[in-house]
């Protein structure tokens, strides 16, 4: 009997950081009558239940960021929750719930219920509640926050756990949160919209953000428009992030000082940010899509090329990725090796690939996703989607449309207008050259599918390099 006592009691702190107290454990009661074990045994359960505890709640506590990047569209561990990219990431308001409206002073909403109950750091939530001066708490008795500002992550005036929208204020005529509810259990997630927020000072400013809390645990900030409609342009300065505590929080890059400078252009995907906060360690191999193009124009019978970036959001570099193609609704997939080098923590690089070869013309919907990095599975990245459109014609139609992303800052960029202008005489190719990030850019403009300059489309196919010799 008091073997297996002490046996169940040193297995529970093996298992745990306090295996050599286990050992000593095993080494002193087996010296002892069974009656003085028992005693022990009673005066260490409330040790046992402390130590375990403490060991769960600091594994529990553990968390991890993840930056998205701009890729075009929804990350794709958000795709299954939201039903309509333009309904979640643009200006509509059909289908969402008002949450919140505008106010003087910071206020305090009323809390809202998930639907279901998500643990943080060891504690259970099922309610949150809103701020009109710009976070989201999962501690829905904290009194208000004051005015925080875009500032850096963690502030000891901002209740814990918290998603962090600082620089936005719900001060305006028009500013509103809303909120919706998709997916089905155990895969539901509350969206939360910041609907044409200002900042402290109305009326001059107005930012579209959300809030993602996952059934899973995994939480998310978006930045998906943000703006000024003064005569003057200033564009708001933002801070987004999550407080786990108030030593330990992540902020979605570019914070305290995100900008719509930094690229946040107009309503749409297509330049959208997104940060994951997701429990656990980060995975020691993986990666994140940056930037991938939504389609891809070719011609049947001749090589159709994937041009994307990624990042390393890992702590080991690798050098050869596995992509997967998949049919959507189809089983079947192909899976095929391509080199990119990433050897550090956030490093960024370009990806190109054949994609695979179909017999028929028509649009195939693909599913891309990272197999492997160097024979090692990555844990967090999810898939991508894009159409593959097949025509019938061997050439570009007689008056071809080349487009190029550039700014009157890009330094290489001249280099590529000689080209541009050959294809213009030889075939009769119609240019169009889209500004962005300077003063000539327009705001209804949306990117060939990257913030790169240069970058380049041919009848609306996305190309990071001018490859004239494949586009003709």
């Amino acid at each position: 009997m008091k073997f297996v006592l002490l046996f169940q009691c040193a297995k529970i702190l093996k298992k745990s950081s306090h295996g050599s107290i286990g050992l000593n454990i095993m080494t002193i009661a087996n010296s002892l009558p069974f009656s003085h074990f028992l005693c022990m045994m009673k005066q260490g359960i409330g040790l046992l239940l402390t130590l375990g505890m403490h060991c769960s709640c600091l594994l529990a506590q553990e968390y991890h960021a993840v930056d998205y990047g701009r890729t075009g569209q929804i990350p794709a561990l958000l795709q299954d929750y939201a039903a309509y990219e333009d309904d979640i990431s643009g200006e509509a308001e059909a289908g969402w719930i008002r949450w919140m409206g505008a106010s003087t002073a910071p206020e305090r909403s009323s809390p809202l219920p998930l639907g279901f109950t998500i643990s943080i750091g060891g504690t259970n939530y099922t309610h949150v509640r809103a701020a009109s001066n710009g976070y989201i708490t999962f501690d829905t008795s904290a009194p208000v926050a004051p005015i925080l500002g875009a500032a850096t992550l963690p502030l000891s005036a901002l209740p814990s756990p918290s998603l962090y929208f600082g620089g936005l204020y719900l001060s305006g005529s028009n500013d509103r949160l809303l909120y919706r509810t998709v997916g089905t259990a155990p895969n539901r997630a509350l969206w939360i919209k910041w609907y044409s927020a200002s900042g402290p000072i109305p009326g001059n400013t107005y930012t579209y953000a959300a809030a993602v809390i996952m059934e899973n645990g995994t939480l998310w900030t978006g930045l998906m428009h943000t703006g000024s409609t003064a005569s003057t342009y200033k564009a708001p300065e933002l801070s987004f992030g999550f407080q786990l505590s108030a030593s330990k929080a992540f902020q979605m890059e570019g914070s305290p000082a995100i900008t719509a400078d930094s690229g946040m252009y107009g309503p749409g995907a297509s330049d959208n940010r997104y940060t994951a906060y997701i429990p656990g360690a980060q995975s020691a191999w993986d990666a994140q899509w940056i930037e991938v193009p939504k389609r891809i124009y070719a011609t049947r019978g001749k090589t159709a090329l994937l041009e994307a970036r990624m990042a390393n959001v890992g702590s080991r570099s690798f050098a050869n990725v596995e992509l997967e193609y998949r049919l959507k609704g189809q089983a079947g997939s192909v899976k095929q090796t391509v080199f990119v080098s990433l050897d550090s923590l956030n490093r960024v690089g370009a990806l190109r690939d054949t994609l695979p070869s179909f017999a028929d013309t028509g649009i195939y919907e693909l599913e891309v996703r990272f197999s492997s990095l160097d024979g090692n599975i990555p844990t967090a990245s999810g898939p991508v989607m894009l159409d593959l459109i097949l025509d019938q014609g061997k050439r570009l139609p007689r008056r071809g449309l080349v487009e190029m992303q550039t700014a009157s800052w890009c330094a290489t960029c001249p280099a590529y207008f000689q080209q541009i202008q050959e294809l213009e005489s030889k075939h009769q190719a119609v240019s169009l050259f889209h500004h962005v990030g300077d003063g000539m850019a327009h705001d209804s403009f949306k990117n060939l599918g990257s913030e790169t300059v240069p970058a380049f489309a041919v009848n609306g196919t996305f190309s990071l390099q001018a490859d004239t010799a494949a586009w003709i």
